[in-house]
């Protein structure tokens, strides 16, 4: 009994309790193993799914016999669907938790790329893209990491999530395999072959995860655990301690809506370049082999930013980092517009790098910080969608740039003026925040 206790001679109200287990916790905290699962699942994924779609889009064009825009149409679908969606995937997240969401939607996954081997029509890979290779893959690979890794860190959060993303960028490795399988056995082989590696890393990793800290009776960061009142100490089960604001007061506030302007912006800069990267080089006079190597070098240089990147987010602002991304797109874009030699695109891809998959690291950990862990996956949900509902268009138009001037330079041109807009974004995010 302490002296309060003793005082009043009522016994005092149960407060958090510091769990006093230190010395057993392990050297290594397990959320760092669970980082590197699923970082390693993204890799796969990347590699056969989101990295290398550019290697599908001139034999998918041949095979179906469509235009430039019809055959960009796929991805715009998906990014649509994925879009309009958001929010519907931080509640399903919520509500029934991110490994399980992940494991029902890697078995989708799979499927979907055998699908793909036995696609013969437009409105057969619209579908395909748009539900198994896109919202559900988008499911069970991007929105399930982030949200398990966010729980599992708060202090080292932006590293934490940049080493996720480090799978994203070394997913680079597969593409010339998987170029090397479009070239000998064909589009529909790749597919399958992409299907098999898929299910035989996801499943297994998906076993190896766990949605929080809590779970396992650990604390984010590797801390001692503080238990909720009235919880016995070293209980498992018993609730994690959650805080955050609503999705209703982060859309109040300025840094939501900042935060979104500059990366959409980025993301129509960035990502159309990179759906057509491959035919760009191609339109330039270069080989589509070229355009692979350009493409797996692309995706490696976002491993040494990301984890530089996030470095910097953990030190200083976030949002002045991406200010810096930006200005470096909109450089690559310009670059890519004037280059007519090889060593051009190679410099603008490299410019490009750190637009891509960093900035996503670098979005959800200022997102996480301001906002909290406790309505986090809807709030990310929303913001995901807005960027991708928003961004969904500029494949396509891409692509019509090209079928009427026979071109990608109208669209180089808007890219380096989006890219600019971007910039501005994220300078007003840099003064929104706390705010």
């Amino acid at each position: 009994m302490d002296r309060q206790e003793a005082a009043s001679g009522a016994p005092a109200q149960p407060g958090p309790q510091k769990e006093a287990d230190s010395a057993a916790r392990p050297r290594v905290f397990y959320g760092w193993w669970v980082v590197v699962s699923l970082a390693f699942l993204r890799f796969i994924g990347s590699g056969v799914g989101l990295g290398g779609r550019s290697l599908y889009v001139l034999p998918l064009q041949s095979t179906i016999g469509v235009s430039r825009a019809s055959i960009s149409s796929i991805f715009t679908a998906s990014q649509l669907t994925i879009g309009l969606t958001g929010t519907l995937a931080g509640w399903l997240v919520d509500r029934f938790g991110a490994r399980k969401v992940m494991v029902v939607c890697l078995l989708i996954s799979a499927a979907g790329f055998y699908a793909l081997a036995f696609a013969n029509s437009l409105w057969m890979l619209i579908i395909i893209f748009s539900l198994p290779l896109g919202l559900t893959y988008n499911w069970a690979v991007t929105q399930p990491a982030t949200a398990i890794t966010n729980n599992w860190f708060e202090r080292r959060k932006a590293t934490a999530l940049s080493l996720l993303n480090v799978g994203t960028g070394s997913g680079g490795l597969v593409i010339p395999v998987l170029a090397l399988i479009i070239g000998e056995l064909g589009w529909r082989w790749a597919a399958a072959l992409s299907g098999a590696a898929f299910l035989a890393v996801a499943l297994p990793v998906a076993a190896l995860v766990r949605n929080n800290p809590e779970e396992m009776g650990l604390a984010p960061d590797g801390d001692e655990r503080v238990t909720p009142p009235g919880a016995r100490v070293g209980d498992r089960t018993a609730a994690p301690v959650l805080t955050g604001i609503t999705l209703r007061e982060a859309l109040r506030g300025p840094l939501f809506w900042t935060m979104a302007a500059g990366c959409l912006c980025l993301m129509l800069a960035h990502g159309t370049i990179t759906a057509h990267l491959v035919p760009m080089v191609v339109w330039k006079g270069a080989t589509e082999a070229l355009g692979a190597q350009l493409l797996t070098v692309h995706l490696l240089l976002g491993i040494p930013v990301v984890v530089v990147a996030a470095r910097a987010t953990d030190r200083f602002d976030g949002p002045r980092v991406l200010a810096v991304m930006a200005a470096l797109a909109c450089l690559g874009s310009l670059v890519f517009l004037e280059a007519e030699q090889e060593w051009g695109y190679w410099v603008a891809v490299s410019l490009l790098a750190p637009s891509g998959t960093p900035m996503w690291a670098i979005l959800w950990a200022v997102l996480g910080r301001a906002y909290g862990r406790r309505h986090f996956n809807v709030i990310r949900g929303t913001i995901y969608g807005l960027l991708l509902t928003g961004s969904s268009p500029g494949p396509v138009l891409a692509g019509l740039s090209f079928d009427r001037s026979g071109s990608y330079g109208p669209w180089l041109w808007v890219s380096v003026g989006v890219a600019l807009v971007s910039v501005v974004g994220f300078l007003g995010a840099l003064r929104s925040q706390g705010r």
